[in-house]
């Protein structure tokens, strides 16, 4: 059984909504705080950490070359992870929901494939499959004014599910609690080698 405090809690992404949660609820002797992308400067001052929370993603990445987009998505965030890992370090892993084991989507890929490896090389791993989060009534991704709408309407159209914050705090803290371990989907990528804008890649996610 895991419980809400740790010495070295390791935050390895910038979602606001995740720190903020960690913040609030945890208690830590030390957390850092590592940027998905430009995390250089901290890495060799971190020690190993009792809990690493994942949950990032580079949005960019979808126009990158797709050794680039694998790397800094993938190979990268593995490599910090296991660099930081010890034998009593427990991993919680922020995924997203996939109920096909094919996609044209360069995100559900990214998140999945990941997860995959964590899920092979982690004893401690925590697996979270989170939905849409909706914070103070309103839809929390990343884009613009345009995409939340987006969503907001996929959303009461049913076609999105989404998770409130106040029950996203319940989730994780049972999970520390209650977890049993479960063997991911395995992912397969179609025409992930073309790059696309973040728009389109999440029009993919639903092909």
């Amino acid at each position: 059984m895991h419980t809400n405090n740790y010495k070295n809690i390791i935050i390895l992404g910038n979602s606001k909504k995740f720190i903020n949660l960690i913040k609030n609820n945890f208690i830590y002797r030390s957390l850092n705080i590592l940027s998905w992308r430009n995390h250089k400067i901290l890495e060799n001052q971190i020690k190993k950490a009792d809990l690493i929370i994942v949950c990032g993603f580079d949005y960019q990445s979808c126009e990158y070359n797709y050794k680039k987009f694998y790397k800094v998505n993938i190979s990268k965030p593995f490599d910090l992870i296991k660099k930081f890992y010890k034998k009593e370090t427990t991993i919680i892993y922020i995924n997203t929901i996939l109920k096909n084991k094919y996609t044209l989507s360069r995100y559900y890929f990214a998140k999945h494939k990941l997860n995959e490896m964590l899920i092979k090389n982690f004893k401690n791993l925590i697996s979270m499959e989170i939905p849409t989060i909706i914070t103070d009534g309103k839809v929390d991704v990343f884009g613009s004014k345009i995409a939340k709408i987006i969503f907001q309407i996929l959303i009461f159209l049913k076609i999105v599910d989404c998770i409130n914050y106040k029950n996203l705090k319940k989730k994780i803290i049972s999970c520390l609690k209650y977890y049993k371990h479960k063997d991911s989907l395995k992912i397969n990528g179609i025409f992930l080698k073309v790059p696309r804008n973040i728009y389109l890649d999440r029009i993919l996610r639903f092909l």
